[in-house]
This record gives C-alpha cells, structure tokens and sequence, in this order.
C-alpha cells in the first residue's frame, strides 16, 4: 500500500458522503478505536494532514462516523449521531475550506416517532430547490427526511421516507443516495438481508415533479412502500439475497447501482458483487466478480469488503475482494456497460484492505484518490482498523 495514514478506525458505508473535496483538500471523517467522531483534512498540495476530534467519546461503533456536506460559502458541516442514538449532532467549520476550527455542536430537531433514535445522516443538496435534504433512519427504524432552506439553521417536521409494509416487523429498509443535475436518486433494500430475502429498488424525486420511478412513472407523496419503485434485483428470481452499497449518476443522468449478493445456500460466504444501469427503457443487471466471504465472519456474515462508484464517472469501480488469504482494493473500469472491464489493482501487501471510498464534490479533480480501511475487522464495535488515503 502507497499513501498516507489518516488515523485508526472505521466507518459504516451507509453514511454518505464520507469524503469531499474541498478546494486543495480531501476530508473525511471516521469513529475512533475509543469512539471519538474524527475528522481529518488532507492538503493535496503540501500534503499536510490535519486531525480533528468533533466529539469525544461518542461510541465505539462504526454507525456513528460522520457524514459532510459542503455549504455554499466553502464551510463544511459534519452530520454524526450514536447508532440509534440521540440527538442528531452537527457542527460547521468557522472557516471556508478548513478544518482546524469548528462552531458549537448543534442537534436536528426533529424525527420520526419511536424508539431508535438517528442513524445513517445522508445530506443532499437540492440546487434547483435552494434547499438541503437530510436523509436518516429514524425514531421509527424506517428512512426520514427533513428539509432546510437555510443550510441547516432551522429544519422541517420530519417526514417518513419509506415503510417496510409488514405491521411490527421492525424490518428497516437500507437506503443509499446520490443527486446529479438536481435530481435525487435512491437505491434500496426493503430490509436487513440477515432478515428476509432482499431485492434491490430504486426511485428518484425531481425538483418540480416530484417522486417517480426511472422512467418517469409518478409515485405520489411518500411515504412509500419498496415495491413501489423499480425492482432492480429480484432476490427470488436469482435465489440470492442482496445488500444495497451504492448508486451514482451519469453524465446523461441514468442512474448506475452496485450491490452484493449472497444465498442460504452457501452459508452467505460466498459474496457477489453486481453492476446494474438504466439505459433509458429497463434496468440491465451484470456480475462483476465474486468478492469472497464476510469480513466480520463471526458476526455480520453479510458484510461485504465494500464495492463504491466513482460518483463523477461510474463506469468506474472500486471494490474490495478476497485475493488469496487477504482482501485487496481494485478498480474496475468499464466503456461498455459492465460487459467488460479493465482492473487495475490498488493494494497488494499483507494486510486486509477493505470498504473503499472515492471523494465526492471533486469535478473537473486530474487525480483520483481512494480512502478505505484496513486491518483487522472484528465486528462494527471491536475493529482494529485504521484508515489510509492513496
């Protein structure tokens, strides 16, 4: 492995974004082996590195790791919370483009009824709406959203997103997210693949139209059930169940969605990663490679080692795969679909690589950078982990 170490611990790859870029700098946030929420800049010029903590302490759990958004003066806001905890935190650099002083830790005021606190802040923003979008799993263990025309100074009642549709599951649907010309596009499961069997859906909310599906088929207000958007992966028709990992928007605004599929059959050892685009009429699905078995096997046999799109060009992959006795990171690229892909390894040495991430807000960026973890992975509360920018 080439690049720079950042600090150990890990991070959950539901939060987004993990990573921006803001003018010389790539910063990114993690939870610390002793449960700090860290931030950490890195100057792409001088290759400075600066770490912050933005709360101390909060939980040794790779749920609460923060997710960024750039506000339109340049500042940064970290959005954090404990897994299924309470409040919602986030707080704002003072300055533009730095990360060395941050303003008072401020909460999120409003959420779904129920026990389960704020878990998985998601914040978009709606430039043709002038307004900033926070997406989280909420007090009711389903998908809210509040909305903010202030950048996050006052907030909306929170609305739920999605409802599983089965009365006192307590089945959580898993939703990733991604925007491109002003559009709001959402991949999902209806629930925990440990749970049930689990396809893979998408739908999409467009500024002045509303929610639809991929080909503009109108959805109403939410809150919706699953099946009410695109089936992407039907779990019954492949007999695998599916875990979401990303989605991300190309030029021409169709979406393309990575996931990772595992059956009963095999104990859920043996992962696949898949690559799914919409090329105007229907969904066209294509496996990539298999991606070897969990790897928190003892635990959540379901955690794959991360497969993410480059979100400026996702014909670009990066994955983390089983490679002899180690998972390694990659990248794949692909010019026509998915049918055919270059890979170019990233990492090759003796240790575990995992959970990649491209930095997001970076267009127009020359060089590509590539954060992930590694180390040993003991379960989402127990890693040893650290994390490294190539």
């Amino acid at each position: 492995m080439s690049g720079v170490r950042l600090d150990g611990g890990a991070w959950c790859w539901f939060n987004e974004p993990r990573a921006v870029v803001v003018g010389d700098l790539t910063v990114s946030g993690w939870v610390a082996r002793n449960g700090d929420v860290r931030v950490a800049s890195y100057d792409n010029e001088s290759g400075e590195v600066v770490v912050r903590t933005l709360h101390a302490r909060l939980q040794r759990d790779d749920h609460a790791n923060p997710a960024f958004y750039v506000r339109r003066d340049g500042r940064i806001t970290a959005f954090y919370s404990r897994h299924a905890g309470r409040p919602l935190y986030h707080r704002t650099t003072r300055d533009a483009g730095r990360i060395e002083q941050w303003g008072p830790e401020r909460t999120v005021g409003t959420n779904g009824p129920g026990p389960y606190g704020y878990t998985y802040p998601n914040p978009v923003w709606s430039p043709l709406e002038s307004k900033l979008w926070l997406f989280w799993r909420g007090g009711n263990f389903l998908p809210n959203f509040s909305t903010s025309v202030d950048e996050g100074r006052t907030w909306a009642p929170a609305r739920t997103l999605m409802d599983d549709n089965v009365p006192e599951s307590h089945q959580r649907p898993y939703v990733k997210y991604a925007a491109r010309n002003g559009v709001i596009h959402l991949a999902y499961n209806q629930a925990h693949p440990a749970k049930r069997p689990t396809s893979v859906f998408y739908m999409k909310y467009t500024p002045g139209i509303g929610w639809q599906r991929a080909g503009g088929a109108e959805l109403g207000e939410p809150p919706f059930i699953p099946t009410d958007g695109d089936r992407v992966f039907n779990a019954w028709q492949h007999g695998q169940r599916s875990w979401i990992h990303d989605i991300a928007v190309a030029a021409n605004g169709r979406p393309r969605i990575v996931f990772a599929s595992f059956s009963r059959a095999t104990d859920y050892t043996d992962h696949r990663y898949w690559y799914a685009r919409w090329d105007g009429r229907r969904w066209r699905l294509r496996q990539i490679v298999r991606a070897g078995p969990s790897i928190d096997p003892n635990g959540s046999i379901m955690y794959s080692a991360g497969i993410v799109l480059d979100q400026e060009n996702p014909g670009i992959v990066y994955l983390a795969r089983k490679k002899g006795n180690r998972f390694q990171i990659e990248v794949w690229r692909t010019s026509d679909g998915g049918a055919n892909w270059h890979v170019t390894p990233i990492t090759t040495d003796a240790r575990n690589h995992m959970r990649p991430v491209v930095p997001r807000n970076r267009p127009g960026t020359r060089q590509v950078q590539v954060l992930h973890m590694y180390g040993r992975y003991n379960s989402y509360r127990t890693y040893q982990t650290a994390i490294a920018l190539t």
